[in-house]
């Protein structure tokens, strides 16, 4: 399953020499992040004692065994260590390596998980190709129009 996962989703490892690792992008990089629409939907936790504390939602870029970069709003003030909740059973715990400010109102965030060896990518992968593969799909017309409809 984690192969077809790899193979359904662009790899940009090869074409960024920064990467050590794949990184599937959530964006096509051509349009700037703050008009962007796409991408996961995240919760930022912070773990207590007893509870964890919800800080707010961010936004998901981008994703892979390395790390994962996010938009979030920049009045948040981040920990060096965050969790991001995708659902109730996905849970990422992250650091914060790097905060870029992206507008007056958002701040995109590198951060690198804190077990890499620990993360399995697989449930996130699939989230994702649920949330956008499927409204990609081309919807049939379930009957032809009807010509006495139709208003000119």
């Amino acid at each position: 399953m984690k192969d077809e996962a790899d193979q359904a989703l662009p790899q940009a490892g090869a074409q960024d020499p920064r990467r050590k690792v794949p990184r599937w992008y959530l964006h096509d990089g051509s349009e700037p992040l703050e008009t962007q629409s796409c991408g996961i939907a995240a919760r930022l936790l912070v773990s207590g004692l007893l509870f964890d504390k919800r800080l707010g939602r961010a936004v998901i870029k981008d994703i892979g065994p390395g790390g994962v970069g996010f938009l979030a709003p920049a009045r948040f003030l981040l920990p060096a260590v965050i969790n991001l909740s995708l659902a109730p059973n996905i849970r990422l715990e992250c650091r914060i390596m790097h905060r870029r400010p992206i507008g007056q109102h958002l701040c995109f965030y590198g951060a690198s998980w804190t077990q890499p060896d620990q993360v399995d990518l697989t449930p996130v992968l699939s989230h994702w190709r649920h949330c956008f593969m499927a409204a990609a799909a081309p919807q049939d017309d379930p009957a032809p129009a009807d010509p006495a409809d139709v208003r000119a």
